[in-house]
């Protein structure tokens, strides 16, 4: 577990809020300015690397694969109405929006 108070995690907070920032950013250029059809596989590649990174770092920390019924049904409900929602509204934002006035 990390502990977000301690320097000796500290590196591993700032490792994976680091990662949630590149892959954010990733995501936002893969999808600036494409068609619609074109996002849902951008959207499939970016849960499917996700995924891959979470299950690395769940082995490397020694934690158990299968999560409880309670913390399982929080997940799926924010990963249900959280995320998808905010990635699909990004995703539609971000065909509109320009990166650079310029």
């Amino acid at each position: 577990m990390i502990d977000w108070a301690s320097l000796e995690g500290a590196w591993r907070a700032r490792t994976l809020a680091f990662g949630a920032a590149l892959s954010f950013a990733l995501y936002s250029l893969a999808t600036r300015g494409e068609r619609t059809p074109d996002l849902d596989a951008a959207l499939v590649a970016v849960g499917i690397v996700s995924a891959l990174i979470c299950a690395i770092a769940v082995l490397w920390l020694g934690l158990p694969m299968a999560a409880s019924f309670n913390d399982a049904a929080l997940a799926l409900l924010h990963g249900a109405v959280i995320v998808a929602i905010g990635l699909f509204l990004f995703a539609r934002g971000s065909q509109v929006c320009l990166a650079s006035p310029w």
